[in-house]
């Protein structure tokens, strides 16, 4: 599982440096509940890390704006949802499933109280805590922004992205396929798993499809029959994935 490590910060300035680090190398996944008076202080880091191709989701929250003053903004994001708090706005980040940082303190505003900013990287915590706003507070947040999926043939090495881009085109009804390469060493189906996307279960975009409170997958329609396909960890699925690529198309044959 890889070093972990934790530390407790008393620094606004150096809270958001950590946080705008954690942000700048991210390769895969950046998972951020926050007020939405921070989005300043790291929209320059989000920006480039949208166009590194990755996965970016901002759960937003404010005592003072409405749903419709926040919809009108813009944000450096792949979903916005926007969740019209009262209280505390904690801020929440999960950087690629190993690294973020949790706080109460506001870290956008200089003149405000400093508390505890705990910062971690540790694989199992980081999971942990993208299963808990995922399960816990992205649905009581409303859709304000989704950005178009990929343009078609694309290699996903992301199966939270293959996922969201996957319920994005079934929602606008588009045909389609998918090549799954499968993780692990459950061969049932072979190395090799393609045909039609017939369905996809997820709660990360509107309208959320779930079953069950973290599921995210995907069913091809392939040699073997229906497959459910879930990412290279999964455990509630007939296969897992080490890599997704989605295209429009007639599908070749499974492996």
């Amino acid at each position: 599982m890889g070093t972990q490590s934790y530390e407790n910060v008393y620094s606004r300035e150096k809270a958001l440096s950590k946080l705008r680090g954690q942000i700048r190398t991210s390769e895969e996944i950046v998972a951020l509940a926050a007020p939405v008076e921070l989005v300043p202080e790291i929209e320059d880091v989000l920006a480039d890390a949208i166009d590194r191709g990755v996965l970016v989701l901002l759960l937003l929250a404010s005592n003072n704006l409405s749903y419709e003053d926040v919809a009108e903004r813009e944000f450096p994001a792949t979903i916005v949802r926007y969740w019209e708090q009262h209280g505390a706005n904690v801020t929440s980040s999960m950087v690629d499933y190993h690294s973020g940082l949790v706080t109460v303190s506001q870290l956008h505003d200089p003149d405000a109280d400093v508390g505890r900013t705990l910062t971690y990287d540790d694989e199992f915590f980081g999971n942990m805590q993208l299963t808990s706003l995922v399960v816990n507070f992205w649905r009581r947040g409303d859709e304000i922004y989704a950005a178009d999926p990929r343009p078609l043939p694309h290699t996903y090495d992301s199966f939270f992205y293959a996922v969201v881009d996957a319920a994005k085109r079934l929602r606008d009804r588009h045909d389609l396929y998918a090549t799954v390469e499968v993780a692990g060493e459950n061969r049932a189906y072979g190395d090799v798993v393609d045909g039609p996307v017939i369905n996809v279960r997820q709660n990360i975009v509107f309208p959320m499809t779930n079953s069950f409170p973290s599921e995210n997958n995907i069913f091809v329609e392939s040699d073997h029959g229906v497959v459910s396909v879930g990412g290279p960890s999964g455990t509630v699925e007939d296969i897992g994935a080490s890599a997704v690529k989605l295209y429009e198309g007639e599908a070749t044959t499974s492996g």
